[in-house]
């Protein structure tokens, strides 16, 4: 017949092995959990830029892609006119071609910031 000690040496030995087991899980869930904030973290400093152009209302834009919009609302802008002005008088629907015009100026305007 087993002592009553060994039972409860037995109990201690049990519980002792279920608390290293806690801890172990513990560990590894928590090692597990800062690395996925890490990847999280980096993944996010890598698409920074992205993100920003992405949800901006205005995108930055590279210097010569700037120059390129200029010249081409330039080239409406004159295009628009010389339908507007014929002889130095107003021809053709002025009031659309004034709205243009406007809008041009506004998109110009927008694109030199």
């Amino acid at each position: 017949m087993p002592r009553a000690g060994a039972a409860a040496e037995v109990k201690k030995l049990r519980a002792r092995a279920a608390a290293w087991a806690r801890t172990a899980k513990g560990r590894r869930g928590g090692a597990a959990t800062l690395t996925a904030i890490l990847v999280i973290v980096m993944a996010l400093a890598f698409l920074h830029d992205y993100w920003k152009a992405a949800f901006s209302t205005q995108p930055p834009l590279r210097e010569d892609t700037r120059a390129a919009a200029r010249e081409k609302a330039k080239d409406l802008a004159r295009a628009v006119e010389a339908r507007l002005f014929v002889k130095g008088r107003i021809e053709g629907d002025a009031w659309t071609s004034a709205q243009m015009l406007v809008a041009l100026k506004e998109v110009f305007r927008s694109a030199s910031r």
